[in-house]
């Protein structure tokens, strides 16, 4: 119909942000995150009947949602704050 504009759906939306995101940070940055996030895909396909497509999707789409339920962000979140952690403790011991 015209006038009617059609609604990406949520799996679109999020791979564009997911694509947006990975534009603003520099290479050094997304190159740890898509190889968790390619780890991720792979943990959660093997020895399932999910396929790694299929995984890889989710694995994109929680990544882009900030979930820390996905493998990525959740071992994102895992690493900052062991180093968050390491630099309190270290400015604790100086001081």
């Amino acid at each position: 119909m015209p006038g009617q504009e059609r609604k990406p759906s949520d799996c679109n939306t999020a791979v564009s942000q997911f694509q947006n995101q990975l534009i603003l940070l520099r290479s050094e940055e997304w190159i740890p995150a898509l190889r968790l996030i390619s780890e991720g895909a792979q943990k959660a396909s093997f020895g399932t009947k999910k396929t790694l497509s299929s995984a890889l999707a989710e694995e994109i789409i929680a990544a882009a949602n900030h979930d820390v339920k996905g493998y990525a962000m959740g071992k994102k979140d895992n690493i900052e704050r062991v180093a968050k952690s390491s630099t309190v403790n270290r400015i604790t011991t100086v001081v």
